[in-house]
């Protein structure tokens, strides 16, 4: 707690949100260890929390859901939604991702910004009562479990090697002699495994998208 006072303190703008989650903290410490000095002195630390600034303080309610919706929506819940059913031949629909719907929505949290007081999906389920069964709506939430770990440590452990003398070194962005050390035991740290893997994919993103090499190794 006192470090996220002291957070808040130093910059009155910042919305105290994501650079709280584990993930995010040991990429902090993983990027100081990896990074050359160069690379991080020429960075500018602040853009990295320009997502989730604000000068805007007037409903809180409604600066959280901004905060929710447009990185995570946009980067991650619309795409896999479009590639995991294009991927597998099956015509989806997303009946939430409406822009009239979401007004309406954002409108209502601006105005009665105490929606939460009225319990896990509130509006949700007074809205679906006459359309969903009882015994749906006020069931526990159940969510699917995936094997992440083993998934990501299976990317880290076939694609690595091609970081060492990749994009990221080439480029002066990481050091070669401490990523292979890094990459040598990714499950021994906090967040460690994650953070590789992100590695990894920065370097393909580099090389696609900066070099233009669309070769993809197998």
């Amino acid at each position: 707690m006192k470090a996220i006072r002291r957070k808040f303190t130093e910059n009155t703008s910042r919305f105290i949100f994501w650079d709280e989650t584990p993930d995010f903290k040991a990429a902090f410490d993983y990027k100081k260890l990896l990074n050359t000095g160069d690379f991080t002195s020429s960075l500018h630390e602040e853009m990295v929390y320009d997502s989730f600034t604000t000068e805007d303080w007037e409903s809180v309610p409604f600066k959280t859901c901004c905060f929710l919706l447009k990185p995570w929506n946009g980067s991650n819940a619309v795409v896999l939604g479009d590639r995991t059913s294009m991927a597998f031949s099956v015509e989806s629909r997303l009946p939430f991702l409406d822009y009239k719907f979401v007004e309406l929505v954002m409108g209502l949290r601006k105005t009665y910004g105490d929606d939460y007081k009225l319990g896990y999906k509130g509006w949700f389920i007074e809205a679906m009562k006459d359309i969903i069964p009882e015994e749906v709506l006020r069931r526990d939430k159940r969510g699917f479990t995936p094997p992440r770990n083993e998934w990501l440590k299976a990317v880290v452990d076939k694609y690595a090697k091609f970081c060492y003398d990749g994009c990221l070194v080439s480029n002066g962005i990481m050091q070669k002699d401490r990523l292979v050390d890094f990459f040598a035991d990714v499950s021994s740290g906090n967040g460690k495994l994650f953070f590789a893997y992100k590695v990894v994919l920065l370097e393909f993103w580099l090389k696609r998208f900066v070099e233009g090499n669309e070769y993809a190794p197998q």
